[in-house]
């Protein structure tokens, strides 16, 4: 039910390394897991050490309270439905390994910005669009594939994810956007099919 993750976790919710949910879950669920993951936000003793969490039976629903606050505690964000939202998992130190719902559609605006631990991320082929920066600052991913249905990436996608080797792009995308691939050093290798008509500054 959603709403319920922290009292069915209990009181040793600091201790949960691994992580796999079954059934919805909405904004009160994500500061939870945010707290787990050790998001920036929470004191240094209330982190958890959760690093691999695993939402494939899960979905995201709107509901509940704000996950996340931006911009010197001005803007609140909220989930939506099958969406992994603006900010979500930004700044989680722990997160190594994340498995997203098989319903996601959308993975937007700065989403997993600056998770310096994520290497491992698996995404559903129904995700149509990348937000802006979704992905910048994952500086532990080597290797991306993007998802069968994505037609939109925001630009600088993955700026600053240092350790990226190969990326492959899909077969719908028909753009690169700006800065996609901005200050990505380790890049060696791209995989870009003939639909892609343009290629902006990356």
């Amino acid at each position: 039910k959603p709403g319920t993750l922290k009292k069915i976790l209990g009181e040793k919710l600091l201790d949960i390394k691994s992580l796999k949910i079954i059934g919805a879950i909405n904004g009160d669920d994500i500061f939870c897991l945010r707290k787990l993951l050790g998001g920036p936000e929470f004191d240094k003793d209330s982190r958890g050490i959760l690093s691999k969490l695993d939402l494939l039976e899960s979905a995201i629903v709107e509901g509940g309270e704000w996950y996340y606050i931006h911009n010197n505690r001005q803007t609140k964000y909220y989930t939506n439905d099958n969406i992994i939202g603006k900010f979500m998992f930004s700044e989680c130190k722990n997160l190594e390994y994340i498995i997203l719902p098989e319903k996601t559609k959308i993975i937007d605006e700065r989403a997993f910005w600056e998770c310096k631990s994520l290497s491992n991320i698996i995404i559903p082929d129904i995700v149509t669009t990348l937000g802006e920066s979704s992905f910048s600052g994952c500086k532990s991913i080597r290797e991306f594939i993007f998802p069968r249905d994505v037609i939109t990436v925001g630009w600088n996608v993955f700026g600053i994810c240092l350790n990226l080797e190969t990326v492959e792009i899909n077969k719908k995308l028909t753009s690169i956007s700006q800065g996609m691939f901005s200050q990505c050093k380790s890049l060696k290798k791209i995989i870009i099919p003939d639909n892609v008509v343009n290629i902006d500054r990356v």
